[in-house]
Formats: structure tokens, C-alpha cells, sequence
């Protein structure tokens, strides 16, 4: 499952310690402009409106400080962060509805465009399917050019800070979008681009610190998939300095805290340290009980770990997400993949067969292209279904 790890999104929850407390030992790089909110700290209750915590310590914050919060104002800042939880939640239709209320409210504003476009590519990953390509590439070029208006208008350096972010993450999205239904040198090409705007969003302010989610994402990831070209010396290894900079967006950003901690969770598993990954993708899944966002990674931790039984309760869990909207099967001939093997791997090979002959089912409908991207998972399972 290719998961969308970045976007503005939102809910603080309190933090777990353990899995930070693991991972500072490791973050030697140092953020400039590390602000981290005290009361931030706190571990807050489940029925309470996270987003609420996040938007009402952040403004008495700054106002207690003398500072005020130009943009985004907070009912901008409010529909922004409604707009994620509604896709951590896989409500589509919500998402869109709220994306467009805030075009309503300021048709020049950037942040209702942004918004409707990450609607759109997360539903597409979500069904693995490029079929609302001209939408999204029509709102995520209308969010770059209105945030390079504003920009050029002569905003404050705060405002200019934040319609930089709109920049670099709307050349991020192409990047996503370009990595997962077009190239690898387009995708390539958008994320250094994007790296370039949210580090001039920097130099305008540098307490916006949503701009360290993108920056954080960039630096992590360019260095841990360089491979050959970081181990000679073209790429410099900046994991930790991205891990840094995703601990200051959780930390501190306004709009960014969850996507920064989303990131994190996809690192922990990238750097095999499970046990993080499942205790946060876990309360993450908790709070987002209709999604399928944070299942995907604690799934999977479980089956590096060889929890198999703890594996396949998840596995199942996403499975019955699927199938309201299976899409082209893509991703359901992977979680069916992963049940049988799990079941393989501890000998259970009675209920791998019926696991294997309950995937064939849906294996006559798959379409051609998907068919050929998961040959090897599918024979798999035909081969486990005798």
C-alpha cells in the first residue's frame, strides 16, 4: 500500500513518550528555531477534540507572547484540520465538502485548493487508481499560483513563510503523484524543487514550523533511498537531521502535528524500530478507528516482528475497509497476500488454503494492468489455494 506521509494535517494527540524518548538519543542535529510549546507535553484525553487542543495552546501561546497570528486565521485553521481528520478516516466525501467551504470563504486563498487536491490523491491511493488525475493537477497548480501571488503582493514575512509551504507542498503532491502513477525523474525533480520553497519559507519565518514537515520528510527519505549515491558522497546522509526537523513539526507546528507524527511512524518502520511503530500507529488507529491510514504501518510491524496472529488481526481489519471499495484490487490482493502468508509461515495450512480460495473469488475481475503488477503475489496464492 503506498501511503500519502505528508499533508497538512492535524489532530495533537498527547505524545508518547517512549518512542520520542528512543529516538532523541539518536537526533544529534540540531533545528534551528526549536520552540517547543510546554503545555504541549501533556498527554490529553480521547474525547477531546484534538484539533481544538492543537489551534486554542498554539493561538495563547503567541498571544501570550505579543504575537499575532495573521494567517492562517482560525477558522481557516479549523476547516484545515477538520478536512484531514475526515481523510485519516477515509471520509472522501467529507474532506471535499470542507475543502470547499474554504474556497467559499476566500476564493484567493490557497488553502482551499491545497486541501481539495490532497482529497483527490488520496482517493486515488486509496483506490490505486489514476482517474481524477485532471482535477488534482488542476488544484494543485491553482494552489502554487495563488500562493505565488500572495507572495509577490508583498505579504508579511509570517504570511509569505506560509504561502512558501503552499509552494513546496504543492510540488511535493506532483512529486507523490509523479512517484506513484508517472516518473521517477519527475518525482525526483519536484521534491529538490519543493525542498527550495520550504527552505525560503524558512528564511521568512522561521517559527513557521509547518515548513518542517516537508523539510523533514525531504531530507529523511532523499538520504535513506540514495542507496550508492549517498555512500559516494553525491547525496550527504541527513536522516537525522529529518527526523529532527518531524519531531519539531509534531512538536510545534500549527496544522502539521499528525502528518509529522504519521512520517515518523512510516521512519520507525523504515529503520526497523517496531516496537515504536506499533505503539503509536496503534493509538493512532484508535483515534482514527474508521481508517485505514495507521493500520497499514502497524500491520506491518507486527509481521516483521512475526506476530503473525497479531498480523493478521490487522490485516483482516483492513481487509473489511477494502472491500466497501476495492477498487482495481490492488490493494486487497496485498492484504489477501500477506493473511496466507502469515498463516504459512506458522505451519497453519488448512487456513492458508481457505484464505487462498477466498481470494480467488475477486481474481477473474482484477484488471490486466494489476494483474501483471502482482503476478507474484497472486500465484502465491493460487499455488497455496490446492
Amino acid at each position: 500500500m503506498r501511503q500519502i506521509s505528508q499533508g497538512l494535517s492535524l489532530i495533537p494527540s498527547g505524545l508518547l513518550k517512549k518512542p520520542y524518548d528512543t529516538m532523541r538519543a539518536q537526533d544529534t542535529t540540531e533545528v534551528k528555531a526549536t520552540r517547543i510549546h510546554p503545555s504541549r507535553k501533556a498527554d490529553f484525553p480521547n474525547h477531546v477534540s484534538g484539533w481544538l487542543i492543537c489551534a486554542s495552546v498554539l493561538l495563547l501561546s503567541l498571544m501570550s507572547a505579543g504575537k499575532t497570528l495573521a494567517y492562517p486565521d482560525s477558522l481557516q485553521a479549523h476547516l484545515l484540520i477538520e478536512s484531514q481528520q475526515a481523510l485519516f478516516n477515509d471520509r472522501f466525501d467529507q474532506a471535499d465538502s470542507l475543502a470547499e467551504k474554504l474556497r467559499r470563504i476566500d476564493p484567493d486563498d490557497p488553502g482551499g485548493y491545497f486541501a481539495g487536491a490532497v482529497s483527490l490523491l488520496a482517493r486515488m491511493f486509496d483506490y490505486e487508481e489514476e482517474y481524477l488525475v485532471d482535477s488534482f493537477k488542476l488544484w494543485i497548480d491553482r494552489t502554487a499560483a495563488l500562493a505565488r501571488q500572495r507572495i509577490d503582493s508583498g505579504v508579511d514575512s509570517h504570511t509569505a513563510a506560509w504561502m512558501y509551504n503552499y509552494v513546496g507542498n504543492a510540488k511535493s503532491y506532483r512529486s507523490l503523484y509523479e512517484s506513484r502513477f508517472g516518473s521517477f525523474t519527475g518525482a525526483l525533480r519536484g521534491a529538490i524543487s519543493a525542498r527550495n520553497s520550504f527552505e525560503e519559507g524558512i528564511d521568512q519565518d522561521s517559527t513557521a514550523y509547518d515548513l518542517y514537515l516537508g523539510l523533514g520528510l525531504y531530507h529523511y527519505w532523499k538520504s535513506a533511498k540514495a542507496g550508492f549515491l549517498r555512500t559516494v558522497g553525491l547525496f550527504k546522509n541527513e536522516m537525522d537531521k529529518g527526523i529532527a526537523e518531524l519531531r519539531l513539526a509534531t512538536d510545534s507546528s500549527l496544522v502539521s502535528c499528525e502528518s509529522a507524527r504519521n512520517a515518523l511512524i512510516w521512519i520507525w518502520l523504515d529503520r526497523e524500530q517496531y516496537d515504536s511503530t506499533i505503539t503509536v500507529s496503534r493509538e493512532m488507529a484508535q483515534r482514527y478507528s474508521d481508517g485505514k491510514v495507521f493500520l497499514w504501518p502497524l500491520a506491518e510491524a507486527y509481521y516483521k516482528q512475526k506476530m503473525y496472529d497479531s498480523a493478521a488481526t490487522v490485516y483482516e481489519r483492513i481487509r473489511d475497509k477494502l472491500l466497501r471499495r476495492p477498487g482495481n484490487f490492488f490493494n486487497l490482493i496485498e492484504v489477501d497476500h500477506k493473511l496466507v502468508t502469515c498463516r504459512d509461515k506458522q505451519d497453519c495450512f488448512d487456513d492458508a488454503r481457505e484464505l487462498a480460495r477466498r481470494a480467488l473469488e475477486y481474481f477473474d475481475r482484477v484488471p490486466d494492468k494489476i494483474a501483471r503488477e502482482k503476478r507474484s503475489e497472486m500465484n502465491f496464492i493460487r499455488r497455496l489455494s490446492k
